[in-house]
């Protein structure tokens, strides 16, 4: 659930309220929403490989 809520607070962007509402690059994800998603799963399954001795992806 943490997994799916912050995926779609990274991609949905600030809304129509948001400080940065008016900012044509806060309306859409960049290619840094789509490294920063990889990089950030990347890390939760390296830190969970080597924190738990377990492979995740078996």
């Amino acid at each position: 659930m943490l997994l799916a809520a912050s995926l779609a607070v990274q991609f949905t962007g600030p809304g129509r309220y948001g400080i940065d509402a008016s900012r044509g690059w806060a309306k859409r994800p960049l290619a840094s929403s789509w490294v920063g998603a990889l990089v950030g799963l990347a890390a939760a399954g390296l830190i969970w490989w080597f924190g738990t001795e377990i492979n995740p992806f078996a």
